[in-house]
């Protein structure tokens, strides 16, 4: 998604959402508040969340070691009375996600999208969650890009 793309993702973030949205959506995702961490191998996976005035704000890292593999912002905000998913990646920009709940997994597409076409949050617990990526076309399994992030204290 670029320059025409990027001006809609900009004008999405920074409208506001309708006050039932916003506290519906702050009610649905309060248990991604926090600090969570996973590995995968040697490589250590973050991610961060926090509510801001409307939207909850994240950041995603890969490390090893003291380096950073990589890097991500995330957003999750309602748009039309939609839960959607926006990671913003330094080098490939923006990529927009609608979200849809089945018990106690949240999915969030895009069909047009090669990798992740899909991201699937499975919450575990209170305190872990199983994040899964999916390319396109791609059967609903735990695979290799699958990784639980515990709570941290």
């Amino acid at each position: 998604m670029r320059n025409g793309g990027i001006l809609i993702v900009l004008i999405m973030l920074l409208s506001g959402c309708g006050e039932n949205e916003e506290t519906e959506l702050r009610n649905q995702f309060r248990w991604i508040s926090g600090q969570w961490e996973g590995q995968n191998g040697s490589v250590t996976l973050l991610e961060r969340w926090k509510w801001d005035k409307t939207q909850y704000v994240g950041e995603g890292y890969e490390l090893q070691g003291s380096d950073t593999l990589f890097s991500e912002k995330l957003f999750i905000r309602s748009f039309d009375g939609k839960p959607v998913y926006v990671a913003s990646l330094p080098k490939s920009g923006v990529t927009l996600f609608e979200g849809i709940k089945s018990d106690s997994t949240w999915v969030f597409e895009n069909k047009d999208h090669d990798f992740p076409s899909r991201i699937q949050y499975q919450i575990e617990a209170d305190s872990a969650f199983t994040i899964s990526l999916f390319a396109k076309g791609e059967h609903a399994h735990r695979g290799e890009h699958s990784y639980q992030l515990v709570r941290m204290k």
